[in-house]
């Protein structure tokens, strides 16, 4: 894993503060493992999520990446 990481230059990223975590999950309806997504995704500046997971269209934060 960690040389698919090296290859590609991905980056890790730290999970969110819980309380931005709880608010992400109340302000759109999420549930706690995708408000974590989320919140990690703004706490570093992320913007676009490439994911089959309808439960992220919509949020106005962030761009979901879609095929076609």
């Amino acid at each position: 894993m960690l040389s698919f990481i090296g290859k590609y230059g991905i980056e890790i990223i730290e999970d969110p503060d819980i309380f931005l975590t709880l608010s992400i999950a109340e302000k759109y309806g999420l549930l706690i493992h995708d408000a974590k997504i989320v919140g990690a995704m703004m706490s570093s500046g992320v913007r676009r999520i490439a994911t089959l997971d309808r439960d992220f269209e919509g949020i106005p934060i962030i761009e979901v990446l879609k095929e076609g």
